[in-house]
């Protein structure tokens, strides 16, 4: 399983982002693997959100199209699940980490998902997770 971070989905998605091209062939070589590409609510909330703002609602709605089409197995998230991502934010408080970052690890935790698909390797980067010595981020940059 690899899950997909809202930057990656974004450059992905957006012809005229300076990483479209690296998102691009990062996402062909994924999709040659076979594995089974994941994400949460919260980052289908996230990216409506900013290809609303950076682009338009219309825009928008395409992309949430898209995700909630079966491109994406859209992980489960329950109250124990936000008890670990309010762990994980404060653990990491430092960081600047986002709900939705923290959210996303907390998946990876749950689900012990180690690939991660993001552009953010400041936040992704320094977390440790429990099953695994780190987290293996594509693209690498």
């Amino acid at each position: 399983m690899i899950i997909f971070d809202t930057g990656a989905i974004f450059a992905l998605n957006d012809k005229s982002d300076g990483k479209h091209e690296v998102a691009t062939q990062c996402y062909r070589s994924l999709a040659a693997s076979g594995q089974e590409f994941v994400t949460t609510q919260h980052v289908i909330a996230e990216t409506w959100w900013l290809v609303a703002r950076r682009k338009n609602v219309f825009y928008a709605d395409k992309a949430w199209d898209v995700l909630m089409g079966n491109a994406f197995l859209v992980l489960d998230f329950d109250f124990i699940d936000f008890g670990l991502a309010r762990q994980i934010r404060e653990k990491y408080s430092d960081s600047g980490m986002s709900l939705v970052d923290a959210t996303s690890l907390a998946a990876c935790e749950r689900h012990r998902i180690s690939k991660v698909f993001t552009f953010d390797h400041d936040h992704f980067n320094i977390y440790r997770p429990t099953f695994a010595e780190s987290l293996e981020l594509m693209p690498t940059i």
